[in-house]
């Protein structure tokens, strides 16, 4: 049986609590730099593993609203196993721990994929104890394991992005129409990107709303949504273009619309996935999926 797990050691190693509220997981940078028999050694790492459990819990909440999933993290590199620790505001759903058991599976399937492919080129011995930053990720690579993945985490939580997506697309869609009614049909720069990731968000959601999705269906939507992504990415990070519109088309509305809101909101399941592959694909973090895992 395992020793107790020791409460700091869990809070000093990594901690999430999630919901249906905007987090920033920035606020982890000054974590201790090393952990008595633990995993984390540096703030890199951190930087690095951090976001893995915050992506961990968002994919574990499947209801619309009301629940609230809290994880912990225990890496034991030295006897090459892993402790994930759950808990919610309700009781734990029979189907989560076989669902994120399957999620690792696969995850775990894709970072031997992406090792395959390093080890296949130049000077394949640079990745052994490797510490620098991940290498950009071959587009082609595991594109199957992939899309499965991205499967399984958007039929789990079907709902909660059903809601999701009713809430912001059709306030969404009339700031577009505004736009185009202000402009003259005439949008560049940002604002053609914040067109873009609009149809391109609003166009997935749809296709997540049919009964029955093909393989293709699949990639077609990982791929629309990742577009989508990038392209909200640039507008969120122009903080004042995002007030400057949403002022500006406030009418009739009384009040702005808060189009970075809604534009986390509508691409957060998919940076999510997007972290955790990006996981799977780390040479640094390689580590972490030659470990057994366990789920309580």
């Amino acid at each position: 049986m395992d020793p107790p797990l020791d409460p700091h050691h869990l809070v000093a190693l990594m901690h999430e609590t999630i919901g249906h509220h905007h987090h920033n997981v920035s606020r982890h940078e000054d974590v201790v730099e090393k952990v008595v028999g633990g995993i984390i050694d540096d703030s890199n790492t951190n930087r690095r593993t951090f976001p893995v459990l915050d992506a961990l819990a968002s994919i574990s909440v499947s209801e619309p609203r009301h629940q609230v999933v809290a994880l912990a993290l225990q890496l034991r590199s030295q006897e090459r196993r892993i402790r994930l620790t759950i808990a919610e505001n309700d009781d734990v759903k029979d189907s989560l721990v076989p669902y994120l058991t399957r999620v690792w599976g696969k995850l775990r399937a894709l970072s031997k994929e992406y090792a395959r492919q390093r080890a296949a080129g130049e000077d394949p011995q640079r990745w052994n104890g490797f510490r620098g930053d991940s290498p950009s990720m071959p587009p082609d690579v595991g594109l199957s394991l992939r899309v499965d993945i991205f499967r399984e985490i958007f039929q789990y939580t079907m709902q909660k992005n059903q809601r999701r997506g009713g809430k912001w697309r059709h306030r969404f869609a009339a700031l577009v129409r505004q736009l185009h009614k202000v402009r003259g049909g005439n949008l560049h720069g940002l604002e053609k990107k914040l067109e873009s990731a609009f149809l391109g968000l609003d166009h997935a959601y749809y296709l997540l709303s049919k009964q029955s999705l093909t393989e293709e269906d699949w990639l077609h939507i990982m791929t629309i949504m990742s577009v989508a992504a990038d392209r909200a990415k640039l507008v969120t990070e122009d903080n004042w273009t995002c007030e400057m519109l949403a002022n500006e088309l406030k009418d009739p509305e009384p009040v702005p619309f808060p189009l970075r809101r809604a534009l986390e909101k509508l691409t957060s399941q998919y940076r999510h996935f997007h972290t955790l592959v990006a996981f799977a694909h780390s040479p640094r973090l390689r580590l972490a999926f030659e470990c057994d895992l366990s789920i309580d």
